[in-house]
């Protein structure tokens, strides 16, 4: 039996190679943000939705402060971004979706979330940053004060 479960395992590893070989991980400098969850990084022609969180958009209480401190923790900072998956949408170009960190290895989405710039994004995080959450609303952070 325990030679019929390697055997198995085997096989599924080399069912997923494919898909962790196209995994795509990119890196630049941040050239422009948008808002408290999307920027343009150099290399990159699309903007860029981080991962399983919310900012608030323009017009929106706390905005302004969203996206002005994407902007100072991105400032001359080289990131790395792996891309997850397009987001679905009704224009083109659709914004790739990724994960990014900054140069020390910090989950860029993590750190806006604890400073309580963004929100977890729970529909597509599935709760990943909820404990950061949890931590900028007892603090009273950001968009939690």
């Amino acid at each position: 039996m325990t030679r019929l479960a390697a055997l198995l395992a085997i096989a599924i590893l080399l069912c997923l190679l494919p898909a962790l070989a196209s995994a795509e991980t990119w890196t630049g400098r941040v050239t422009k943000v948008s808002d408290g969850d999307t920027l343009y990084m150099e290399g990159q022609p699309v903007r860029i939705r981080l991962w399983g969180i919310s900012a608030p958009e323009k017009g929106q209480p706390f905005a302004d402060e969203a996206t002005i401190a994407l902007e100072w923790i991105t400032k001359d900072k080289q990131l790395r971004c792996d891309y997850l998956y397009t987001e679905r949408c009704r224009e083109e170009p659709c914004r790739p979706v990724c994960r990014c960190y900054l140069p020390d290895g910090l989950d860029l989405g993590k750190l806006l979330v604890r400073l309580g710039r963004a929100k977890d994004y729970d529909r597509y995080s599935r709760g990943y940053y909820a404990p950061e959450e949890a931590i900028a609303r007892k603090e009273r952070r950001g968009m939690w004060r």
